[in-house]
């Protein structure tokens, strides 16, 4: 796909043929009528703002992150309204707007953090924690620029408490000692429902045919993760 082929252009730092890339998928996005239409926008935007960051386009790549934020908010998108938000806190930090690098940061930290409280079970929350942790550590630069070391501190802490829960977890720590049988049992369940998912999703990846049923495979995961 286009969307495929720019991300490549832009992990080959070639911003032109990125740029082209995602401009041309925004164009066949005018015109496509299809289910998964919505859902390619953010994606594009996203794409298109990385392609410009290349170019040190930092005010035009901050006007797709905000739009592509717009359409993660429609789609109720946490994810990608998260991510978005991250990547707008960087920009406008390396625009020495660090008030706005600042509220952008949190709201994205609000996000993860909500999510992560119902994520099932300390394996997942663990892998979870570590899916993010880019999250805190560009948080926490910011925080120091602007000197603002206690706030960093916290944030830097925080993430520390979490690694100690993964490393009892690690050491197998009996955690579900004293926890009712049933939801030991449910957690469980999840689990392998969570991991068929997850080697149905491999079995699709890289199969364009499939795109629409590897998204339906992302959503369910992600509906299982928050029960």
């Amino acid at each position: 796909t286009l969307i495929g082929e720019g991300n490549v252009y832009v992990a080959l730092r070639d911003t032109a043929k990125g740029q082209e890339a995602f401009s041309r998928a925004m164009q066949i996005e005018k015109g496509y009528t299809g289910p998964d239409g919505p859902e390619l926008a953010a994606p594009m935007r996203m794409g298109m703002g990385e392609a410009l960051l290349l170019s040190s386009g930092r005010q035009e790549a901050l006007a797709y992150f905000k739009s592509a934020l717009e359409v993660c908010r429609k789609l109720r998108d946490w994810r990608g309204e998260a991510a978005a938000l991250r990547r707008i806190a960087e920009v406008e930090s390396g625009l020495g707007n660090v008030q706005e690098a600042r509220q952008h940061f949190e709201a994205a930290i609000e996000i993860i953090e909500s999510v992560r409280a119902r994520v099932a079970g300390p394996t997942f929350r663990s892998s979870y924690s570590a899916s993010t942790r880019v999250f805190y550590e560009s948080y926490m630069d910011l925080l120091m620029q602007g000197n603002a070391a206690n706030v960093a501190l916290e944030s830097s802490e925080r993430s520390r408490m979490r690694s100690l829960v993964e490393m009892l977890t690690e050491a197998r720590v009996d955690i579900h000692q004293g926890v009712d049988p049933a939801m030991v049992e449910r957690e469980r369940t999840l689990a392998r429902q969570i991991n068929a998912k997850q080697r149905e999703l491999m079995s699709l990846a890289g199969d364009k045919e499939k795109a629409g049923l590897t998204k339906d495979a992302e959503k369910e995961i992600d509906a299982l993760l928050l029960q």
